[in-house]
C-alpha cells in the first residue's frame, strides 16, 4: 500500500446506488408536495385525500433516514420511531384541520392549498432538525415554493414546471458525470 493512501471504507458501487435512491426520494417528495398544492386548488375533497396519502410518504422517507441514522449512531431505534410517528401524526391532524377550516368557509380553496403546503414545509423542516438535515432543506424549498406561489400566483405554474425539469436534469447530469 502506498504511503498516504487510505483504503476506501465503503466500496463505491455499494454506497452509490443507495445515495442516489435517497436523493431521488427527496426529489419525488418535492414534486409530490407541489402537486398537492395544485390538487388542493382544484378540489378540497381531493386535496385532503391527496395530503393524507402524501404525508405518510414523507413520514416513510423520514423514518427510513432516521432509522438508518439511529442504527449508525447506536441510538434506540424504537424511541426514534415513536418520535417520528408522533411528529408525522401531528402533521396529518393539522392537515385535516386545515381542510375543516376550508370546509366551514374560514379558508378559501386556494388559501387552503397554500396553508397545507406551509404546514408540510414546517413539519418537514422540523423533521430535518430532529431526524435528517436533508429534510430541513426540503422543507425550506417547500416554504419557498409556497411563498412564490402566493406572490406570483398567475405565473407560478408556468415557471415551476421548467424549474423542476431543469433541476432534475442538472442533478441527473451531475450523477452521470461522477
Amino acid at each position: 500500500m502506498a504511503l498516504g493512501v487510505d483504503p476506501p471504507t465503503e466500496p463505491a458501487p455499494a454506497g452509490r446506488p443507495r445515495l442516489a435512491m435517497e436523493e431521488m426520494a427527496f426529489i419525488a417528495l418535492l414534486v409530490l408536495a407541489i402537486g398537492g398544492m395544485a390538487v388542493a386548488d382544484f378540489s378540497a375533497q381531493w386535496g385532503l385525500s391527496y395530503w393524507l396519502v402524501v404525508i405518510p410518504l414523507f413520514g416513510a422517507v423520514s423514518v427510513y433516514s432516521g432509522w438508518r441514522r439511529a442504527r449508525a449512531h447506536g441510538e434506540n431505534v424504537s424511541t426514534v420511531l415513536l418520535r417520528q410517528l408522533l411528529h408525522w401524526g401531528a402533521l396529518i391532524l393539522a392537515m385535516y384541520l386545515i381542510f375543516v377550516l376550508e370546509g366551514t368557509g374560514r379558508l378559501n380553496r386556494e388559501d387552503a392549498g397554500l396553508v397545507a403546503l406551509l404546514a408540510l414545509s414546517l413539519g418537514t423542516v422540523l423533521a430535518g432538525v430532529h431526524f435528517d438535515w436533508r429534510l430541513a432543506v426540503l422543507g425550506v424549498l417547500l416554504g419557498l415554493a409556497a411563498t412564490c406561489a402566493a406572490l406570483i400566483e398567475e405565473f407560478f405554474w408556468v415557471l415551476l414546471i421548467p424549474a423542476i425539469v431543469a433541476g432534475a436534469v442538472v442533478i441527473l447530469w451531475q450523477r452521470w458525470k461522477s
